[in-house]
């Protein structure tokens, strides 16, 4: 007995397979083809800013590092001030544990699950990220399908 269909959220990737042609303006602006070919790169801080997508940020609070947009990937991260050792970091996933590595010089921060943290072995106060954005706007209007 088949399950019965009900009104469902579309995500950006169900709109573009039914390829609804009046939509593909909309759907390629929400995905941000310009940053996921070039990449942002952030140096904070910096004078503020409102962020958004025009504007991406990165903000410290404590050990953490908030980014906007949300990071997909992480392509280097280099803490130029704060108590965390000045450097590069190797991104791990959040299950891993901010910190040095022995003492090689080599140190861990984790990109948290939905990318809009990293989270390093001590505070900072200053840095360079440069990353791929996240698709943030993952999810349209309610809906049935057309």
């Amino acid at each position: 007995m088949p399950i019965a269909a009900t009104p469902a959220l579309y995500t950006v990737k169900n709109e573009l397979e039914d390829c609804n042609g009046s939509k593909v303006p909309q759907l390629l602006a929400e995905l941000h083809l310009g940053y996921k070919e070039s990449g942002i790169k952030v140096t904070a801080p910096a004078a503020p800013v409102i962020p958004s997508h025009a504007n991406p940020s990165a903000t410290f609070v404590g050990s953490t590092i908030v980014l906007d947009p949300p990071a997909q990937v992480v392509k280097s991260c280099r803490i130029t001030a704060g108590t965390a050792a000045a450097g590069t970091r190797i991104m791990s996933d959040s299950g891993a544990t901010p910190a040095q590595v022995g003492t090689s010089g080599i140190y861990i921060a984790t990109l948290s699950e939905d990318g809009s943290t990293i989270t390093l072995e001590a505070a900072a106060t200053g840095a360079v990220i440069e990353y791929i954005p996240r698709v943030t706007a993952t999810r349209l209007a309610a809906s049935s399908k057309p």
